[in-house]
Formats: C-alpha cells, structure tokens, sequence
C-alpha cells in the first residue's frame, strides 16, 4: 500500500517540478498529510483492538510508515536540491 501511495506521491511531485516548481514543497505536505490521515484510518481498527497481538501490529504499522516517509523526504529533498 505504501509503495503505491509513494510512487504516486513522487510521480506527482516531479511532473509538478516541471510545470511550476515553487509548489513541490507545499505539495509533499499535502500529500503526507493526507497519506498519514489515510494511514490512521487503516490503524484504527487496530488502535481499538486490546489484545497482545494488536501491539505487535500497531508497531509494525508505525515502523513501515516512518519507514516510507524517511524515504519519501529524502526523494523530495534531493528534488528541491537540484537546479533549476
């Protein structure tokens, strides 16, 4: 799911480099906003859940989402880092 989202995100993000690149930051804003809003309406099944295991789903949840936005800041770092 989150490579999906990611792929799409960044996608977006370099053809709006292209067309008007003042807006990339604002952008991926927007756009973890949004994925990480998406993501806690996934969580929070699991969030109500109080058994053992829902623990272990709640930190593997977590881990892979910071994960992904780790790698997701550093695409769009190295994006508004090039000349244009």
């Amino acid at each position: 799911m989150y490579y999906v989202i990611s792929v799409v995100f960044y996608t977006a993000l370099l053809f709006l480099a292209d067309f008007n690149f003042s807006y990339v930051g604002v952008t991926f804003l927007s756009a973890i906003t949004l994925e990480f809003f998406i993501s806690y309406l996934l969580l929070r099944p699991i969030l109500e859940n109080k058994a053992a295991i829902a623990s272990t789903e709640k930190v593997s949840f977590i881990v892979v989402f910071f994960l992904f936005l780790i790698f997701q800041t550093i695409l769009t770092a190295r994006l508004l880092n090039e000349k244009h």
